[in-house]
């Protein structure tokens, strides 16, 4: 009976460090807005989600970003791990009920940061066929504004994400989707790149990484900055 009740408090115990550290499609803390702020929707895979990020639903960076804009925004967190902008991926975004939350949410600001799980080998497709996903993932947000992200690099060859395709693939294609549509690009791509102290394994942001991300999109919502080279 002892070594049951040890085993079971190890498992909890395990359990707890993944979720804190995100490493668990768990349920996001998702709020509903007061009528005087802003309605913010973050959109992404594993780098908005606040995957393996030490103390996650404190330190992911749409919850930083909350911290940092205060009580007249409302920051939701719709980030998937391992999703895609592709419909043909192993995990397309937009299938995934958080997708159809954010939309209900009718934020006045969506920050979208997609596209590293694009790169993976088993999951690329041509840039017309990319760009058409994009387009369709981004559409129901156009009458707000729209805040587009470049993916992060990848310093390291992990989780079959790779950094050529990232930059010279997926990026192209975002960005020749924001010129066409006249929305707000912000290259966080250079500002990570070979900054490995940001993250937790090459691939993913860690607590002062993310941080990073919410000061950046933070200065972008209040036009501090431009990140917006094309």
């Amino acid at each position: 009976m002892i070594i049951v009740f040890v085993l079971l408090g190890l498992s909890a115990a395990v359990l707890h460090h993944y979720v804190e550290k995100g490493s668990i499609d768990c349920y996001h803390p998702l709020i509903k807005a007061k009528e005087f702020q802003i309605k913010i929707a973050c959109i992404g895979d594993s780098t908005t989600y606040g995957y393996d990020i030490d103390n996650w639903s404190r330190n992911n960076f749409p919850a930083v970003l909350q911290k940092i804009l205060g009580n007249g925004y409302c920051v939701n967190n719709y980030g998937c791990s391992g999703r895609t902008i592709s419909s043909q991926g192993d995990h397309p975004y937009m299938k995934e009920a958080m997708y159809g939350k954010s939309i209900e949410f009718d934020p006045d600001i969506a920050i979208i940061l997609l596209g590293t799980n694009d790169s993976k080998p088993h999951n690329l497709e041509s840039a017309e066929m990319l760009k058409k996903d994009y387009e369709k993932l981004i559409s129901p947000f156009l009458g707000s504004r729209v805040i587009i992200a470049s993916p992060l690099p990848a310093l390291q060859k992990r989780f079959e994400v790779r950094d050529d395709m990232i930059r010279n693939h997926i990026i192209p294609v975002i960005k020749r989707v924001c010129k066409e549509k006249g929305l707000e690009y912000v290259n966080i791509y250079d500002a990570f790149n070979n900054r490995d102290e940001l993250f937790t394994d090459g691939i993913h942001p860690n607590k002062e990484g993310a941080a990073m991300i919410a000061q950046i999109m933070n200065d972008v919502i209040k036009k501090e900055t431009v990140y917006n080279e094309q």
